[in-house]
């Protein structure tokens, strides 16, 4: 069973919270708001903002663009289309402003990241995924 999924079941967060969650994470790439997320689980948008902040601490655009980082990160590691091309299907259309973000998200610049990730296991995807890069965005109740 997965951590949220327990989450979801105990007293400290509510079903919307980990609906709205999900949610966000199956629909990262389209231009989401609170309304939008709110519509979808039945709440008001300031109660599910206040909700979901408490739970994972993270507002909606700093999940959304975590989501983002991890896929662009998974495509760097799994294709060879270029930086630019990737920070456009992870909806950055500035590489400059993409690239700061990805540094500030994984440490290092999407180029250092595609070499250390693809020179570590001949382009296996297995070295990223048990790298630790992977930043989930984790509820802040530790149950």
């Amino acid at each position: 069973m997965d951590r949220n999924h327990r989450l979801c079941n105990s007293t400290h967060v509510r079903r919307e919270v980990y609906e709205a969650h999900t949610y966000i994470v199956n629909h990262f790439l389209e231009e989401l708001t609170w309304d939008d997320v709110a519509d979808h689980v039945g709440l008001s948008k300031n109660y599910l903002r206040t909700l979901y902040t408490e739970v994972y601490r993270y507002s909606l655009n700093q999940t959304v663009r975590g989501c983002r980082m991890r896929y662009a990160a998974r495509l760097l590691v799994e294709t060879t289309r270029s930086v630019r091309d990737i920070s456009i299907e992870s909806r950055y259309q500035d590489l400059a402003y993409f690239c700061r973000r990805f540094r500030e998200w994984s440490g290092m610049t999407p180029t250092e990241f595609r070499k250390k990730y693809t020179d570590l296991n001949s382009g296996s995807q297995n070295a990223y995924k048990n790298s630790g890069s992977r930043n989930a965005y984790k509820p802040a109740h530790n149950v």
